[in-house]
């Protein structure tokens, strides 16, 4: 950059800097995601500029343009089954090849193989669908938090993992009862540690509890007869 000495300097400089900034050929400017959510701006970007090209013909541009990308919101689990879909289409009924119909929509392979499977065995609608597993019940039930106390009292040395085989070997548990319930009921007990389950199995209580049904009790009214409130 020239020193600027004057004023005459100054304005030489604006105005190279404005010729950049405001060129006289107007000029399209895209700013594009390429990963996570905006992945595909590229594609959408290059489609409509060929677009452009093939519409003017080769005319001069003499305008600005500007490009918004609006993208459809909709659900996930929508948009892989029609992709699914349409990727059993290209090779079921256009016979593409697997590799390049996969290629085509970003699947892998083994995925196509997988469905495949699927539909084999359930059908194409049924097939081409995702099937989550239910989770499993967070909570133990009443009988099952009671049989988790019982094992604690014989085998206290045993955590959430060793109770709940123990649980389902005996069968006094339903089948999806997790290990993270059984975890979770010594955890609200306090028996999540073993000087705990310890000290529970040698009293035969759980003095947490206890400890508190104590403390509910002092803090409680006093009885009318030791205030002098009995009866007259």
């Amino acid at each position: 950059m020239p020193r600027i000495v004057d004023i005459g300097g100054f304005n030489a400089v604006r105005e190279a800097g404005l010729c950049k900034l405001l060129p006289q050929m107007p000029r399209i400017a895209v700013g594009m995601g390429t990963c996570g959510r905006g992945n595909g701006a590229e594609e959408v970007y290059h489609a409509l500029n060929e677009e452009i090209h093939e519409f003017t013909a080769g005319a001069l541009q003499n305008d600005d343009i500007t490009l918004v990308a609006i993208k459809e919101k909709v659900p996930v689990e929508e948009r892989l089954e029609a992709n699914r879909r349409e990727l059993f289409r290209l090779i079921d009924v256009e016979g593409v090849p697997i590799a390049e119909a996969c290629e085509r929509l970003k699947v892998a392979s083994s995925t196509y193989y997988r469905y495949k499977r699927r539909v084999s065995e359930l059908g194409d609608d049924a097939g081409l669908k995702q099937i989550r597993p239910t989770p499993p019940m967070a909570r133990a039930s009443l009988e099952e938090e009671a049989a988790i106390l019982d094992i604690v009292r014989v085998e206290p040395l045993f955590g959430a993992k060793r109770i709940h085989e123990v649980l389902h070997a005996a069968k006094r548990c339903r089948d999806d009862l997790s290990e993270r319930a059984v975890y979770a009921t010594l955890k609200r007990h306090g028996l999540n540690r073993k000087e705990k389950r310890l000290e529970f199995a040698q009293t035969g209580a759980d003095t947490r509890m206890a400890r508190l049904a104590q403390a509910t009790r002092a803090d409680g009214p006093a009885n009318p007869t030791e205030s002098g409130g009995g009866e007259a």
